[in-house]
């Protein structure tokens, strides 16, 4: 039923109760690929001493040390038909996968499935509730928000050759808000369970997390203020998504932020002249695909 992929770069800290809180699931028709990219810790013997009367779980290790690869590569070798991601410092409750497959086995509409989850370490307050219906979803993805926790999630193999395609190599570290946003672009049908399944792990020092500047229309402020060089880039790398993906209307939000650039003039280019389905090289429709600008 379910290929558990767990990605790993240098988790030897976590990857224990990550791997463990796998085998103590309830329901028990899964193969779990443990995806060791490019680690220089212990955390690939830990993998292999934790599983080997298992044989359910199989290492792999791979030289890259990148996350969208190794998932990539996870989803190439998975023999089952949903796809269950887990990362290497969060834990599933035990019934997370029996949940998820009750749900699934009377709803065979939705092809993405989440859950509700609990938080643990650098974030003093409750967890955001995810919603449960396919359309509130999309409405937080039109906004920036992501509403699909990754590792709260189950989803259809099938969805990555039903036009969504692989994850982003290049994106790094937002490879999971990237993938979604595609899924809705395909009409992918989401829904999340009331249920908290699932524990994230938040990292960092408490005394210096700090919630997001919002702006008068709900979304994230577009000031850059971060404390890294990776915080900088992930905050580069999901503009340039929402660029891609966000709704916004120049009437209500006022002009596209300076960030988006090139991109914002290519989705005015789009709204100008809908091409439709396809593209001007394979599109059915020669006088859409042919229109003189």
């Amino acid at each position: 039923m379910f290929s558990v992929l767990l990605p790993v770069y240098n988790g030897e800290k976590w990857l224990e109760e990550a791997i463990q809180s796998v085998m103590d699931q309830t329901y028990t028709d899964f193969e779990c690929l443990i995806l060791c990219n490019g680690c220089t810790d212990s955390s690939s013997q830990i993998a292999t001493e934790l599983t080997k009367n298992d044989n359910r779980f199989v290492v792999h290790e791979l030289t890259m040390a990148n996350k969208a690869n190794a998932l990539n590569f996870g989803v190439y070798l998975s023999k089952h038909d949903w796809i269950a991601p887990i990362d290497a410092d969060d834990i599933w409750l035990p019934i997370k996968l029996q949940k998820q497959y009750d749900f699934i086995i009377t709803n065979s509409s939705v092809d993405i499935l989440g859950c509700q989850m609990l938080y643990i370490g650098a974030l003093d307050c409750e967890a955001p509730r995810n919603p449960h219906d396919n359309e509130t979803i999309y409405w937080c993805f039109a906004r920036g928000k992501n509403p699909i926790s990754f590792p709260a999630v189950t989803y259809k193999k099938s969805i990555h050759f039903r036009g969504v395609g692989l994850y982003n190599t290049s994106n790094l570290v937002i490879e999971d808000y990237d993938f979604w946003q595609r899924c809705k672009q395909q009409k992918m049908i989401m829904a999340n369970l009331p249920d908290d399944l699932a524990v994230h792990r938040i990292h960092g020092d408490l005394s210096t997390v700090v919630d997001p500047t919002m702006d008068e229309h709900g979304r994230e402020s577009w000031d850059l203020n971060t404390k890294s060089k990776t915080e900088f880039r992930q905050q580069l790398i999901k503009w340039f998504v929402d660029s891609w993906y966000v709704d916004w209307d120049i009437d209500i939000h006022g002009p596209y932020p300076p960030h988006w650039g090139i991109i914002a003039n290519i989705r005015e280019f789009d709204k100008k002249y809908d091409l439709g389905p396809g593209t001007p090289v394979n599109s059915t429709d020669a006088d859409k695909g042919n229109t003189d600008v």
